[in-house]
């Protein structure tokens, strides 16, 4: 495989895992390496929601289509079989726990345990994963949209610029 194709791979590898950890920041842990009180709360909080799992399943989708994308690419089936089998949760979730630390308090952890005991939040626990599926989804259909139109413009503007060719005895209509 060639360094250019490597390096792509390895860029669309990050921007899956990327995508698929910041669709659940507030699923995850807010906590430095103790034990603390609010780590204990934070993780009482994911137990409380079906995140982990969510994220799990959004990153097998987008590594599904990635691997679809990049299917005349010669990345060996292999790859994809280590990529996956490679990544642990548990780490990623270490990886953000200082992020989500700096941006809840104990105050604000044992405030969200609280409403998501409450029927408004138990039903949005229930209905997150939905959500962000279908964000998903919507986010990339307006995206190919978009690129679609762009395309189409671009086309176009060529397309005009070849009939506006200024004639040149190379080019002139007997």
């Amino acid at each position: 495989m060639s360094r250019f194709r490597l390096l792509l791979t390895a860029l669309v590898c990050v921007f899956t895992v990327a995508s698929a950890t910041t669709s659940f920041a507030q699923d995850m842990p807010a906590s430095p390496k103790a034990e603390t009180e609010k780590v204990k709360q934070i993780r009482k909080l994911i137990g409380m929601s079906a995140g982990l799992q969510t994220m799990k399943e959004q990153l097998d989708t987008t590594l599904a289509r990635q691997k679809e994308l990049l299917k005349d690419s010669g990345i060996p089936e292999a790859f994809w079989e280590r990529f996956r089998a490679r990544l642990q949760f548990e780490q990623i979730v270490e990886v953000l726990i200082p992020i989500y630390d700096k941006h809840f308090t104990l105050e604000d952890v044992n405030g969200l345990i609280v409403f998501y005991q409450t029927p408004l939040g138990k039903k949005l626990l229930e209905k997150n994963p939905l959500i962000y599926r279908e964000s998903f989804q919507a986010g990339e259909r307006y995206g190919v949209q978009v690129a679609t139109e762009v395309m189409r413009e671009i086309q176009e503007e060529e397309r005009k610029k070849q009939n506006k060719t200024p004639e040149t005895p190379s080019n002139k209509k007997p």
